[in-house]
């Protein structure tokens, strides 16, 4: 079903000095370094992820060798494994299983090992209140895309992250750590990237998920990747920043 947000801020960002730090990192299937990988939910052969500290670009896309993959969830780091780490960083909940309505849900990691965030806020005991950041609706606060061609798949997400940086976590105990880095990176990077088949996704009016389920399951969980600068990038504009429905604090 189609996201109907009821607020969207709609932000271009300033073109950034010559030398804003926009970085990214490319991976290739093969390519050395401390991560695993996991082909149930889509053979992986490539991705790029960049992120302008300067502008907050957060940009994603992955290349499959196949074209099972439907969706997947991601969180990123500026450097360890994500797993474990609760009220720290964003996760994205990618649905493309509908080429012509590609949706996505933010919500705050609980960093458990496992799709919970949405229905399970943290990872104290119990089932804690999900912590929703917003919703993105591509061609209003967010590019997102699905290719087919020669046999592969690739899948696209590019939006402003202000909102996501600028988060506060809603669990008190996670608030008072405040080490909340959204999906912020710099120098070093991590990432725990799961592609899934046979999506079943579905959302409420203001893009929540209301379900989320799939067939098979793949992964690419890694930490401690070095990034590269990439200052020609620098003056991509966003598209604007997520819907909040919360006070935000500057990050």
């Amino acid at each position: 079903m189609r996201i109907a947000l009821t607020t969207v801020l709609v932000i271009a960002a300033a073109a950034a000095p010559a030398m804003a730090s926009n970085r990214i990192f490319n991976f290739t299937r093969g390519m050395a370094g401390d991560y695993g990988i996991n082909d149930g939910g889509g053979r992986v052969d490539t991705f790029t992820n960049t992120y302008n500290t300067a502008t907050r670009q957060f940009s994603f896309s992955v290349t499959y060798q196949n074209q099972i993959t439907e969706g997947f969830w991601l969180a990123v780091s500026p450097g360890p494994n994500p797993k474990g780490h609760s009220g720290e960083l964003a996760m994205i909940y990618f649905n493309a299983s509908n080429p012509a309505n590609i949706t996505a849900s933010i919500y705050a990691y609980n960093g458990l090992n496992g799709p919970s965030s949405w229905q399970d806020g943290t990872a104290r005991a119990g089932v804690q209140t999900p912590d929703f950041i917003g919703a993105l609706v591509n061609g209003v606060n967010a590019n997102m895309a699905r290719t087919d061609a020669a046999g592969r798949r690739t899948l696209s997400v590019s939006f402003n992250a202000s909102s996501i940086q600028s988060h506060l976590p809603l669990d008190p105990i996670d608030r008072a750590r405040n080490e909340w880095t959204g999906v912020s990176f710099n120098t070093s990077y991590g990432i725990w990237f799961h592609s899934v088949a046979g999506l079943q996704s579905t959302t409420d009016g203001s893009g929540r998920l209301t379900s989320w389920s799939f067939n098979k399951e793949g992964w690419i969980d890694g930490q401690n990747f070095t990034t590269i600068p990439t200052p020609g990038a620098a003056a991509l504009l966003g598209l604007g920043a997520l819907a909040a429905g919360r006070r935000r604090r500057a990050a």
